[in-house]
Formats: C-alpha cells, structure tokens, sequence
C-alpha cells in the first residue's frame, strides 16, 4: 500500500540509523549530538516545521529508552499546527508498537477528528500496528478505538478507509462490533478498501453468516483480482461455515485468472465433502492449463469421500498428464477411494509402466488399496 511521507526525512533517518550514540542505559540517549531531552525541546518550540519532523524522527530511533518519548510525541500529535509533523507524529506511535499503547485515545480522536487526510491515514496505519495482539489470549491494545475505526470506513478519502479496514483485520476478533461496517465496505468504489475489507473479514467474522454470503458475493461481482483473492482466502478461514459459499467457489474454477483458480481449488479442499456441489466444475478443473489447479482439483474430490466415485474415469484419465506432480494426485485420490475406483484398475496398471519411479511405486500401492489386479514393475 503506497504510504504518504516525506523523502528528505527518510534520507535522514538513514543516515542517523548509522550514527545512532548510547550511552549507558542509565544515561540519558544521545542522537547526533542531542540528548532525548534537547529533541523534546525542539518538538515542543522549533517555529520550523521541518524541524519539529526531525525531532519526531530522532524521537522515534530513540524509542522507549527515554520515558518522556512517548508522551512527547502524543503531545505532538494532538497539539501541532502543521499537518505533516502530526503525521509524521501518527506515524512513530506506530512504529514504536504496543510500547505506546497510551497513544490509541489521541490516535483515535485524529482519525475521528484531524480536518487532514494525510493524518488520518496515518493514524488508521498506526493504530493498526499497534492492533496487533501480543498473543492469541491477548487482548489487542487497539481494541477501544474499533467503533472509530469502523466509522473511518465511511471517510472521504479512500486511503484512510483502505487503512481502517487493514487495521480492523490486525485487531481481528476484538473488531467483530465492526463486523456490519466491513460487509458494507465490500462494496466501496475503491478496490483497494474492499480488499482489505475482504481480508478483515476472515479475522474478525469467525464464520459469521452474512460475512460468507458477502464474501461469496464478491467472487461473483467484483472486477478487482485482489478483492476476489482476499475473499477466497478469507472463506478458506471459516471451515464448514463457508458452505453456502460453494457455489461461488465453484464457479471461481472457470476465473480467468490463475491464481483465483488455484485459490478457489485449495479452499474447496479444505471443506471436504461439503464441496461435493462443486464436483462438475471440478472435474473441468481437471482440464486446467494450470498444473497447480490440476491437481488441487484432484485433492479436493479425493477429499469428497463415496460422492467422489462417479468421477473416477475422469480421475483416471489424469494419469495420462504430462506433469508428474497431477499424475501422483491422480493416483493418491484413487487409492483415497479404495474399492470404490476399482474401474481405474486398467490406468493404475499402465501406470506401472510410467517413466518415473515415484509413479510406478505410487500406482503399485494404490492398485492394492483398489483391489486390482496387476502386474508389479
């Protein structure tokens, strides 16, 4: 995601990166010369706004070394002038992580609040640094500014609501208030927020019914690939409460796109037999130009149990691909099934045959699992 900031600051902080000065922990920490305290001092009083950006710049290299870091920069964020300095404010609170969690209030009444664009991107980015959970048990320290968030979806400008949506996925289930705010940004005349939106969706909705519907909608409707790939990832999160999404998964196999085909395989795969009315269209996937869809297509009706059997002469006819790894999946599915693709006994015994070894064993050892009767090589 492109991210607003300014260029002559970053080549500064490069070269500071390099000539960063600690003195001892219980020492007060030296930045080219300034203590913590001396670029605390320009933030609050430089006239120059250029100026009050380094400070934050240092500040932010110094970090939580110096205990009045922090505040300093909040300060900053909610009492400078100068739009790029409050940015650049938002920005370092993010950077510094869950080490600032005190600065989520005045983050989120800037993202609320700030008449700038360009700040509230910045802290919609930052709060979603700091949204993060420090583990899974853990609540994250950015769940208090969820409804703020969920209302930034709504902001006239699209880069602030790309980056509400992203930062609601990295609180992720502390966001499901958020939940009815996200499916209706599905929908956004920006693509960029719909897929984050998408990829929220799969944190936050744990499966929640119209979550799927919505997201099953997008495979459908959207003309954007990365919304559709979020969706389909997302889906792939809900286990067997993605269910009604099957028949949009189902059609996702024809996309004229590779990846939402790869994609849109994996995640049949992953809901066994409840894929089972996708069977059509994943037999044709059997067809794919793309190896990697070949084969998902195969794992996936392997993974259908009994309902899989009326496809085995097309499994079978799969053992005459020209790719080594679709001839294995071939062979793998067929003995998955055991008795019941006893009709591909023929194809498993020329595939004793097969150039390859790893072929020849595989279709050896799913020929005893079929009960056919074959020749060993």
């Amino acid at each position: 995601m492109p991210r607003s900031g300014c260029a002559l600051a970053c080549l500064v902080v490069a070269g500071w990166l390099a000539s960063v000065a600690v003195v001892a922990r219980t020492a007060e920490p030296t930045i080219r010369g300034k203590t913590a305290s001396e670029w605390l001092t320009m933030l609050r009083q430089d006239p120059d706004p250029k100026h009050r950006r380094v400070a934050i710049i240092a500040l932010e290299i110094i970090g939580t070394r110096w205990p009045e870091v922090v505040p300093g920069v909040i300060k900053a964020l909610r009492e400078d002038k100068d739009a790029d300095v409050r940015q650049q404010a938002a920005l370092t609170l993010g950077q510094l992580g869950a080490e600032a969690k005190e600065g989520v209030e005045a983050l989120a009444l800037a993202l609320k609040d700030d008449k700038s664009p360009v700040v509230r991107r910045a802290a919609a980015l930052a709060l979603g640094r700091l949204g993060k959970p420090p583990s899974d048990k853990a609540a994250s320290p950015a769940r208090l500014a969820v409804p703020i968030l969920a209302d930034a979806l709504k902001d006239t400008d699209p880069l602030t609501r790309a980056n509400a949506a992203e930062a609601l996925g990295h609180i992720g289930l502390d966001a499901e208030p958020a939940l009815p705010q996200l499916v209706a940004a599905l929908k956004d005349d920006d693509k960029l927020t719909r897929t984050y939106a998408a990829v929220a969706l799969g944190r936050v909705a744990v499966g929640n019914a119209a979550a799927v519907a919505a997201l099953a909608e997008v495979l459908t409707t959207d003309s954007a690939v990365e919304a559709r790939k979020a969706a389909i990832e997302s889906l792939g999160l809900f286990g067997s409460a993605a269910k009604e999404a099957v028949p949009a998964l189902a059609r996702a196999l024809s996309d004229a796109h590779t990846e939402i085909r790869r994609k849109a395989a994996v995640t049949l795969g992953k809901l066994g037999p409840l894929a089972e009315p996708a069977l059509p269209q994943l037999r044709e996937a059997f067809k794919d130009k793309d190896k990697f869809v070949r084969s998902q297509a195969l794992q996936a009706v392997g993974g259908l149990g009994a309902a899989a059997a009326e496809a085995v002469p097309a499994i079978a006819a799969c053992l005459q691909d020209e790719v080594v790894d679709v001839r294995l999946s071939a062979i793998e599915v067929l003995a998955q099934l055991g008795p019941l693709a006893k009709a591909a006994t023929p194809q498993l015994t020329a595939a004793l045959k097969d150039v390859r070894p790893a072929v020849r064993e595989a279709a050896a050892e799913a020929l005893k699992k079929v009960g056919g009767d074959g020749p060993q090589p």
